[in-house]
């Protein structure tokens, strides 16, 4: 089945894993939030947050179980969703 996350289509729910941020390393979960923050066309709004701030906001709801981390296979690419986007998912893929 089709989806789409972050605005990017993927070519099946099957080819996302979600992936436990506890598992990451430190360097490498630094690496997708600051990719995933400062992707080109990301709108924050009327204030301009740092990069630094956004990361440590991004790492806080990670922590609070507020967003996750999806791997894309077919796409070769993280993506970081919300506990709704992740809920619909598990409705499609139980194993997500």
């Amino acid at each position: 089945m089709e989806k789409q996350i972050d605005n990017c289509d993927v070519s099946s729910v099957d080819s996302l894993v979600v992936i436990p941020y506890e598992q990451i390393s430190a360097t490498a979960l630094e690496g997708i939030l600051e990719e995933f923050i400062t992707r080109e066309g990301t709108n924050y709004g009327f204030y301009e947050h740092t990069v630094k701030e956004q990361l440590a906001k991004a790492k806080l709801m990670l922590e609070q179980g507020k967003v996750s981390i999806v791997f894309d296979a077919v796409l070769e690419r993280c993506h970081i969703i919300d506990e709704r986007q992740l809920a619909e998912l598990q409705t499609l893929v139980p194993e997500c």
